[in-house]
C-alpha cells in the first residue's frame, strides 16, 4: 500500500508489484495509513480532517470519522482492532470505536499539533508524540472511571447513552 498527495490510497500485490486498486475518497493529501490486526480493513488518515475506513475484501469505504478540526496526521488500530487512536494538527488525540466509529476519548496532547499516538497493549495508557520532539505518556483509567459514573449515577443508562459513554459489551440493568 502506498499513499498519495492528492487522497488516493493505492493498493499492490506484494507478491508480484502489480497494482491492485486505488481507494479514493479523501479530498487531501493521505498522511498515514494501517492495516487492523486481522487485515480485514485499512484505516487511513487525511489533511481533510476525516479518517476513512475501508473494507479490504470489496475495497471500499465502509465509514468515515469526523471530529478532527484539522490535518490528522495518524491512525493506528489498537492490538485487538476494536479501538482506532488517531492523533491531530488540531492538537488532540482521540480513541474511536472501530466498529461504530463513535468517538470514545479526546484528549488536548500536544496544543501545537499531535503527530503521532497509539494505545499500550491493554488500552490503559495512550502514548502521544509531536514535531518538536515532545512524547505525552496519558494514564486511562478506563475501569475506575465506569465504576465512579456507576456509583454516581441515578438512574440506568439508556442503550445510545451505554453505547456512547461505557467501552461495555452490554448495558448495566440498575444504577
Amino acid at each position: 500500500m502506498t499513499t498519495s498527495s492528492n487522497g488516493e490510497i493505492f493498493l499492490w500485490d506484494t507478491t508480484s508489484g502489480k497494482w491492485l486498486a486505488d481507494l479514493v475518497g479523501h479530498t487531501d493529501k493521505v498522511t498515514y495509513a494501517s492495516y487492523s490486526p486481522n487485515g480485514a480493513y485499512l484505516a487511513s488518515a487525511s489533511g481533510d480532517g476525516t479518517v476513512k475506513i475501508w473494507d479490504m475484501t470489496t475495497w471500499r469505504e465502509i465509514r468515515t470519522l469526523y471530529g478532527h478540526t484539522n490535518a490528522v496526521n495518524s491512525v493506528i488500530f489498537s492490538k485487538d482492532g476494536k479501538r482506532l487512536v488517531t492523533a491531530s494538527a488540531d492538537g488532540t488525540a482521540r480513541i474511536w470505536d472501530a466498529a461504530n466509529g463513535q468517538e470514545l476519548l479526546s484528549i488536548t496532547s500536544h496544543p501545537a499539533g499531535a503527530g503521532y499516538a497509539v494505545l499500550n497493549d491493554d488500552e490503559t495508557r495512550l502514548i502521544t508524540a509531536d514535531w518538536d520532539n515532545t512524547i505525552r505518556y496519558h494514564v486511562l483509567p478506563i475501569d475506575e472511571l465506569i465504576t465512579i459514573a456507576q456509583e454516581r449515577v441515578t438512574r440506568t443508562f439508556t442503550e445510545d447513552e451505554c453505547i456512547r459513554f461505557l467501552p461495555l459489551g452490554n448495558c448495566p440493568s440498575s444504577p
